[in-house]
């Protein structure tokens, strides 16, 4: 039975390979499902820097007025 969900085949380097499966058997994860959280949390960490620098503008224009 297959899944309906998107595949992504991903090249690691060794060492960073080594380490996901490292963090994954830490966490009782596969390496996918490690890869998968650390993607989503890389993900989460850019948005919020976004939303900090559009923040951080709307305050500069806000203290110009």
């Amino acid at each position: 039975m297959g899944t309906t969900l998107p595949r992504l085949n991903v090249v690691l380097e060794g060492p960073l390979f080594d380490e996901l499966r490292r963090a994954a058997r830490r966490d009782g994860l596969s390496a996918s499902a490690k890869a998968r959280d650390l993607i989503r949390e890389a993900l989460e960490i850019q948005e919020d820097a976004y939303f900090a620098r559009v923040a951080e503008r709307r305050i500069g224009s806000a203290r110009g007025r």
